[in-house]
């Protein structure tokens, strides 16, 4: 999978390989297409792959069904990505909106490091 491919973008070009080698005469069951898509998934997808593989039976599990938790899981990415963005975004307004001055030193006096201050 390429690091900027969506999954079902992903898993209809595997369909397609797989559809391919079919016609070819060489069939390939589901469990082997949905084993191939889970061990070629960008580690982005590490968690939910563990999660796939010890919660259900990948001999039984259907190409569609990995699809929809795989994209679902891609979706909740997605979100919570849009949130922090949006979070990120309203803390510069705020700063913006408070107009509040960077002056590098704090204590309003002159001089540099410790001790020296203007003697009158």
């Amino acid at each position: 999978m390429k690091e900027d491919e969506e999954v079902d973008e992903y898993v209809s070009r595997v369909e397609t390989v797989a559809n391919q080698l079919g016609r070819n005469g060489e069939t390939l069951p589901a469990c082997r297409v949905v084993e191939k898509i889970l061990r070629s998934l960008t580690d982005d997808f590490k968690n939910i792959v563990c999660a796939i593989k010890e919660s259900k039976d990948l001999t039984t599990l259907s190409v569609e069904e990995l699809a929809g938790s795989l994209e679902a899981h891609e979706q909740q990415r997605r979100k919570k990505k849009e949130e922090s963005l949006d979070q990120a975004l309203q803390a510069m307004t705020t700063i913006r909106e408070k107009k509040v001055p960077y002056t590098q030193n704090t204590r309003g006096r002159g001089g540099r490091g410790r001790g020296r201050y203007e003697r009158g």
